[in-house]
């Protein structure tokens, strides 16, 4: 299934473009036998939900070159994989992510909202520039203003969905873009801005610090994973909500 399709590479000038899958193959892959699967959008602030069958959960996008997909957005997948594999299965038995991996982590999680983010149905809603792009090409460093989690999801079924949230300033321009994905048993989120101080505040009575690894910025040093709180549905929901001005119920895209 094509969702996507524009005459420019994301990251680059070329116009001969190859169909990105929206969740990598290695993914996909990690569940290959299931033949059920229900993808589906959802308007969050309208409540509309429309879902239908497919076979598979592979979703494309015609959105980068050949040699973008074959090559850095190749390289970076592949050491991305064997981080996030147990992780996502819930095969890892507790240990410490690196510095290294957690900067793997945080460029994997930039390139997929941006992949997500550009996938998005109305051009206008798309966060990133063409610039911020090419800087991510080159550099596989995320935006200074963004932030990123990572979460277990011991209750999380096969598959992985993503929700691409943006509001709007009050003169018309794209102020905030939030990604949340759940992924297996592991839930990931981006919170991205376009100037000033951070959008949110996030004090230590929340709670949130127990059930999260804050994955960027780096704080230089290792973490252990998984975190305390383990998340089950209702603590999804918050978590993906936790920044939003409506009401949150995450319904995944396959």
């Amino acid at each position: 299934m094509t969702t996507a399709t524009q005459r420019v590479c994301l990251f680059c000038d070329h116009t001969k473009l190859t169909r990105e899958h929206i969740w990598p193959n290695w993914i996909a892959r990690l569940w290959a036998s299931e033949k059920d699967w229900s993808p589906g959008r959802v308007n969050y602030e309208s409540g509309e939900h429309y879902e239908w069958k497919a076979k598979s959960m592979e979703a494309v996008a015609k959105v980068v070159c050949k040699q973008c997909n074959e090559g850095w957005m190749h390289d970076l997948e592949s050491r991305a994989a064997p981080i996030l594999k147990p992780l996502i299965l819930n095969t890892a038995k507790p240990h410490d992510l690196s510095v290294r991996d957690l900067s793997i982590l945080a460029a994997w999680g930039t390139l997929r909202s941006m992949v997500f983010a550009a996938t998005l149905p109305e051009p206008e809603a798309r966060f990133h520039t063409r610039d911020e792009y090419r800087r991510f090409a080159t550099s596989l460093v995320p935006p200074t203003k963004a932030y990123m989690w990572l979460a277990t999801f011991p209750r999380g079924k096969p598959g992985a969905g993503h929700g691409v949230h943006t509001r709007i300033a009050k003169d018309g321009a794209l102020a905030i873009a939030q990604v949340n994905c759940i992924i297996g048993q592991i839930a990931f989120q981006v919170m991205q801005w376009r100037s000033g101080r951070k959008p949110f505040s996030l004090p230590l009575s929340s709670g949130w610090h127990n059930a999260t690894l804050q994955v960027w910025p780096l704080a230089g040093r290792t973490v252990s994973w998984p975190p305390p709180v383990l998340l089950d549905v209702e603590l999804v929901n918050m978590l993906c909500g936790r920044f939003l001005p409506v009401p949150y119920r995450f319904v995944p895209i396959f």
